[in-house]
């Protein structure tokens, strides 16, 4: 039977459209186009968002046989999402579905294109294979520069949808090892698409304000990641030390509070605002250079529009940006403005750039959208299709405790990659300790918190609350031998630890007399050693004779007051 393809439309209703991940989607549809797979395509747009006729017409002159359907879907109230009102949507988007599908609905995969665009749910429908395009993880691993844009209860309550797919197309191997590392996900689960340069089909129009005769183009965002600062002093660092009398075109819109800031670096820059796609192509064509900055990034099309126009690219020297070349690039610490006026000094004097441009040949090779709607195709093609709902029904209860996710350091962040691999056949509640830190010294918030679990602070874990649970498991470092300790003296459950010095090894040992059984891990957390644990808890049995331990110690004043006397008492049986 062939397969059939629903897409999310909603992102192209939206600012998106103008940005990499609507870009990047609307090539590989043209390139899906070229291809006999899947048989049938349909997009589902929202009539509650604007839908713009030339968006259609463009969509429908890329990929011809793109089925279109427009349903009213319901949109988010502002603040935090509502467990009702993604109820509400799912029950619409399977009607939708259902009733729009010609062919056979039991085939059906549904692709979400673009999880974190908050003008609309990004919600998987029940009862179809789920697959998602998955851009990057920059927010969550730059926090602490990011979280003031991306707020938990939005941002992080759409990690659901990463846990629930079948299939997640990544669009560079940095981007799939960053899911692979944050949430332990299966490998097979996760496969890097890439993508492909801009191929702009509009011919080449020079825009109507004055272009310098020299410029160096700069293409970016007005965001804390895209490292603005860093770039522009080293610009102008270079322009001080040299005679080369260009400026700087710095593309996307800037707050004019940003364009102060980076004004006050360098008096040589062009802000151009957003530009039509004909105009960027001509400045690309004609530019001295290409600077990309940035801390972190998904794939970088600006670096591969670089390549395709054979222009000098000057990238920081990040994973993904060393994963297209290792030497095609002039490649800079993106802490070093100093070391980007270096080498943009090499870029523009000197005729360096000649055996860097023989390299980029084997780039174009790589990234072309052929080749991802190739990867993509194989992809969807072996996924296997799954009717499992995830909808909890009386599954059995757990507790998980240890310490905060969120505190650098510590064994919490398995905790959280427990949470993915357990989700779908337990109820779970955590229970943490912060070590008294304030969320804002914290490395982030954890993303639990806005999950389908309840998360509790460790003092909440009593005899009362312990009762309810037929499995507790507690998560022991050196940093967890506190309150995290004594909950496990006290409440007897299942050890996961990695203790070894002699004084957490006693602290273990009190721990074990009461409890079933322990295992010891390391440090790393990957997807197989998580599935060791995965597996070991799924083998645990509820033990009733725990309960009764924890009856007997109840007559004690304190949990730290338990603690001493099981010391005491193991070092008397010594």
């Amino acid at each position: 039977m062939d397969k059939i393809l629903v897409i999310d439309g909603q992102m192209f209703q939206t600012g998106a459209w103008h940005r990499g991940m609507g870009q990047y989607m609307i090539h590989l549809l043209k390139a899906l186009a070229a291809t006999n797979s899947p048989k049938e395509l349909y997009v589902v747009f929202n009539t509650n968002l604007p839908i713009e006729r030339s968006r259609l017409q463009e969509l429908q002159k890329i990929c011809p046989r793109l089925k279109r359907i427009q349903w009213s879907l319901p949109l988010p109230e502002p603040g935090k999402v509502k467990a009702k009102n993604e109820a509400a949507y799912k029950r619409e988007l399977e009607k939708c579905i259902s009733s729009s599908v010609e062919s056979n609905t039991n085939n059906v995969s549904y692709l979400i294109t673009s999880p974190f665009t908050f003008d609309f749910f990004a919600l998987f429908p029940e009862g179809y294979t789920k697959l998602l395009v998955f851009y990057d993880l920059t927010p969550l691993l730059h926090w602490k520069d990011l979280g003031g844009y991306f707020p938990p209860e939005l941002y992080m309550q759409r990690f659901k949808q990463i846990f629930e797919a079948d299939m997640l197309f990544a669009i560079s191997q940095t981007t799939k090892n960053d899911l692979l590392e944050s949430f332990a996900l299966s490998e097979s689960k996760v496969i890097n698409i890439d993508g492909g340069f801009s191929g702009f089909e509009a011919p080449a129009s020079k825009p109507k304000f004055a272009v310098p005769q020299e410029y160096v183009l700069f293409p970016t965002g007005d965001l804390p990641h895209k490292n603005n600062e860093v770039a522009v002093r080293g610009f102008s660092e270079f322009c001080t030390n040299s005679d080369w009398n260009g400026k700087m075109l710095i593309t996307s819109s800037f707050s004019e509070e940003s364009k102060l800031k980076l004004s006050a670096e360098s008096d040589r820059l062009i802000f151009t605002g957003n530009i039509p796609a004909e105009q960027l192509r001509w400045l690309y064509e004609n530019a001295s250079a290409v600077i990309f900055s940035s801390k972190y990034e998904g794939l970088g099309i600006p670096l591969l529009d670089a390549v395709s126009n054979n222009v000098p690219a000057l990238a920081s020297r990040i994973p993904v940006f060393l994963e297209m070349t290792k030497n095609a690039y002039y490649f800079f610490d993106p802490q070093n403005p100093s070391e980007l006026a270096g080498e943009l000094e090499k870029a523009l004097t000197t005729t360096s750039f000649k055996a860097k441009k023989s390299a980029y040949v084997d780039i174009m090779k790589k990234y072309t959208w052929a080749r991802t709607a190739e990867k993509f195709v194989a992809g969807f093609n072996t996924v296997k299709p799954n009717k499992q709902k995830t909808t909890l029904l009386n599954h059995e209860r757990i507790a998980i405790a240890s310490m905060h996710p969120g505190l650098e350091g510590t064994i919490g962040r398995l905790a959280e990659k427990l949470f993915v691999k357990l989700f779908k056949d337990y109820d779970i509640d955590f229970y943490f300790d912060t070590n008294g830190a304030h969320p804002k010294d914290m490395e982030r918030p954890t993303f639990l918190d806005q999950q389908n679990c309840r998360v509790f602070d460790i003092s909440r874990l009593t005899h009362s609350s312990y009762r309810r649970y037929e499995k507790v498991i507690y998560i022991l470092d050196e940093n967890s031998l506190h309150r995290v300790a004594q909950r496990a003296a006290v409440l007897p459950g299942y050890l996961i630890h990695n203790l070894s010095s002699e004084r957490s090894d006693m602290f273990r040992s009190v721990i074990i007399k009461n409890q079933h059984k322990e295992l010891r891990v390391g440090n790393k957390f990957t997807d197989k050693e998580v599935e060791v644990i995965w597996q070991w808890i799924q083998k645990l049995s509820p033990n009733k004779k725990l309960l009764e331990v924890a009856r007997e110690l109840r007559s004690s004043s304190s949990n730290r007051s338990i603690m001493s006397r099981l010391m005491e008492k193991h070092q008397n049986d010594q």
